[in-house]
């Protein structure tokens, strides 16, 4: 056990890319080894642009190389890893696609080249380094154990309610911009609450209109662009019972690259704002208006500014005699059959017609409400 505690102290843990950074302009030392565990790429390429930029910066000959899980990658990293080369004094080891690139060393009977990978690890020249995107929600011990416990490690997650205020204004220090206080009640509102969609939504405001100092209409603008199909705003006419508001708005929904991922945004929002009125109707008749403190902090919305707080509940006393028990039981039951749909591709086959068909019966339910 004693053995087991020490390697775990091995592993340095960063809970997001500025932690990383920060601490490495403070010590001014990359670790040899980064694994990033997460389905989401945004923060690994700011890790990757660190290295590169801070191996570029030394003067030294480099030489990278990417691996994306091809056959006999495993057997050329192994090469990379331990061999000297004859060009280059550093090398810089990018592995995407992790958990398909160790599937094999991982789970099929290769022990002998796994014990070997093992053994050399402590071994690994002093200028080799090695940043590994592993896929997935969690890193199998069995991965961990392959580098001896000897990385540093970024697992990515979701903020809870209470850190989702502090890990944006820690960004907008880093990027040395501002959000006036409506803009950064609809950005935490609205945007996906990890680090990589706080940065990649930061810079791109700041890349659309160069300045450092943005109000609501610009956020509006730039992140929820009005003349493209908007998922969330799609929900805010439905739930406000915007039935012409919410048709035309649908109809900018087109079928596209990216339109699998704007489906799965709407099923989302769908489903978070149904349980969010659920939630409501539970909570207003508990604390009626005397405890306020209690009540956002069970809709995980405790972070959210005091004028934002009495908008949010203005409208969820709105929403929670609107959608009545019969509205609710229709909505999740929709979510659901959607969902379904969308995984066994009928709803490529039914199109925007069974979708339409079914809000239009919802709208009939909360009209008689």
């Amino acid at each position: 056990m004693a053995e087991k505690q020490a390697k775990k102290k091995e592993i340095a843990e960063f809970k997001n890319f500025p932690e990383f950074l920060a601490q490495y302009q403070a010590k001014k030392l990359l670790p040899q080894i980064f694994i990033y565990v997460s389905t989401d790429s945004f923060e690994f390429d700011l890790v990757t642009e660190t290295y590169r930029a801070e191996l570029t910066s030394s003067g030294e000959p480099l030489e990278v190389v990417v691996y994306v899980a091809e056959s006999g990658d495993f057997e050329k990293l192994f090469s990379e890893m331990f061999n000297f080369s004859m060009f280059s004094s550093q090398k810089l080891l990018i592995i995407r696609s992790g958990s398909d690139f160790f599937k094999s060393i991982l789970t099929a009977g290769k022990k002998e080249m796994y014990d070997s990978f093992r053994r050399n690890i402590t071994n690994l020249a002093e200028k080799v380094f090695v940043l590994l995107h592993y896929d997935s929600k969690d890193i199998p011990a069995k991965l961990s154990n392959l580098f001896e416990n000897r990385f540093a490690l970024l697992k990515s997650r979701n903020f809870y309610a209470d850190e989702r205020r502090p890990a944006l204004e820690g960004i907008l220090r880093t990027e040395k911009i501002q959000l006036e206080d409506a803009a950064r009640d609809e950005f935490l509102h609205r945007i996906q609450p990890n680090t990589g969609s706080y940065i990649k939504a930061v810079r791109k405001l700041k890349l659309m209109l160069g300045k450092k100092d943005f109000t609501l209409a610009d956020v509006e603008e730039v992140l929820f662009n009005r003349a493209e199909f908007n998922p969330f705003q799609l929900v805010d006419l439905l739930f406000s019972n915007s039935k012409y508001e919410f048709f035309r708005e649908f109809s900018k929904f087109k079928p596209g690259p990216e339109s699998a991922f704007v489906y799965l945004s709407l099923l989302t929002a769908l489903l978070n704002r149904a349980d969010e009125v659920r939630k409501a109707k539970i909570l207003l008749k508990r604390f009626r208006d005397e405890n306020d403190t209690e009540f956002f902090k069970y809709l995980g919305m405790s972070s959210y500014s005091d004028g934002r707080k009495r908008f949010v509940k203005g409208r969820l006393r709105r929403e929670t005699r609107l959608f009545t028990k019969q509205a609710l039981d229709f909505l999740y039951s929709l979510v659901l059959d959607l969902n379904i749909k969308a995984k066994s591709s009928a709803i490529k086959d039914e199109g925007n017609f069974y979708i339409t068909r079914e809000f239009d019966k919802l709208f009939a339910i909360l009209s008689s409400s």
